[in-house]
This record gives structure tokens, sequence and C-alpha cells, in this order.
């Protein structure tokens, strides 16, 4: 993979560096070899002469996993989700060992977090 980077030998060219990114995702996803290029912009005084140098990097790839490839056609009785993809949420009300703490995910106070039938249909709370 190369990377061009074009630097000015002016020294009258003031240079601010952004350091924004657009990256929305899971960071946990990112690879630590990955390439980072940052933009720097720069503001020419008028009149001037300039001359440019340009820098090409050349990152080396090593840690690239060969994929494997599969010769098992999609069917319908052998698809199926991704390993690890689907996690059972947590039922609740199954005590202090099911991991939710001693009010067994219910919250500490109100009705609904109380034994019984609960809040009975059609009730709003009014107090009037």
């Amino acid at each position: 993979m190369a990377a061009m980077l074009s630097i000015s030998l002016n020294p009258n060219i003031s240079a601010s560096i952004s350091l924004h990114s657009i990256f929305k995702g899971n960071s946990r996803n990112l690879r630590p070899n990955s390439l980072h290029i940052i933009p720097i912009r720069t503001r020419q005084r008028p009149e001037q002469e300039t001359r440019s140098l340009v820098v090409v990097n050349q990152a080396v790839n090593s840690t690239q996993v060969p994929v494997q490839v599969s010769n098992v056609r999609f069917r319908l009785d052998n698809l199926g989700p991704q390993p690890g993809s689907r996690k059972k949420g947590k039922r609740k009300g199954r005590g202090i060992s099911a991991g939710q703490g001693g009010s067994c995910g219910f919250g500490m106070r109100g009705q609904k977090s109380r034994s019984g039938p609960g809040v009975r249909k059609g009730f709003e709370g009014s107090l009037n």
C-alpha cells in the first residue's frame, strides 16, 4: 500500500493540522498496522514561489490472514447465524445469582418492582 504526502519547503507557509476522524464504528475492530494519513491544510501568502516535496510511504502489510474458501453451498437446511453473534438476554427475576443484583433487574422502588400482578389494565397513575 503506497501513500503520497505532499509537503511544501517554503518557510512562509503556516500549516494547521486537522485531527478529525469520520470513523463511527467499533474501536476494537481496528487493525494495529493500519496506515493513518493526517491532512495538512496550508495557507500560502501571495507572490511567493513554492517548492514541494513528495514523500511516498510503502507500508508493509505482513499481518494478512489467508481466507479459507468453503465449497459448501448455502441452502435452507444449513443456514444459521455466525458463531457468537447471538447472545441470550438476561432473564429478570431469577434471584441474586443471575447477575442483576439484589433487586433482580426490576429496580428499587415502584409498583412494577413489587411482587403481585403489577399495574392493572387501563391504569394511568393519576392522584385525582
